[in-house]
């Protein structure tokens, strides 16, 4: 499974070099913005979800990239298991396969009604 959509950085990404300076690891959140339509109002609402990314992507990610800034994104989820305080524990992610870096999000709910008078319901 694969998803995309456009997010913006809650903070500034944090890049970790692994096995023994090889490899780099960045993780961040992105604010993710879903647009829909009840009972003929706009509604937004914003939810926040883990990614990470490697190597000479994460080396560019942290260094053009900062809390606020937007980001294009094809991810798939990820899921990781851990135990923590004696409770197995599940925490699930979204690791980038492709990604552009964008200063504003490219079309909106509102371009498209502008653009061609009729709803993405």
């Amino acid at each position: 499974m694969k998803c995309y959509g456009v997010g913006r950085f809650i903070a500034d990404p944090f890049i970790r070099t692994v096995k023994e300076g090889q490899t780099h690891i960045c993780k961040f959140g992105l604010s993710v913005q879903e647009q829909r339509i009840e009972n003929g109002k706009n509604i937004n609402h914003n939810e926040v979800f883990n990614f990470v990314v490697w190597d000479k992507a994460a080396e560019l990610i942290a260094k053009t990239r900062k809390r606020g800034d937007w980001l294009y994104f094809e991810a798939v989820p990820r899921k990781e298991r851990f135990v923590k305080d004696d409770v197995e524990r599940i925490v699930y992610s979204f690791r980038i396969v492709k990604f552009m870096l964008v200063d504003k999000p490219p079309y909106t709910r509102d371009d498209h009604n502008k653009e061609c008078g009729d709803d993405l319901a």
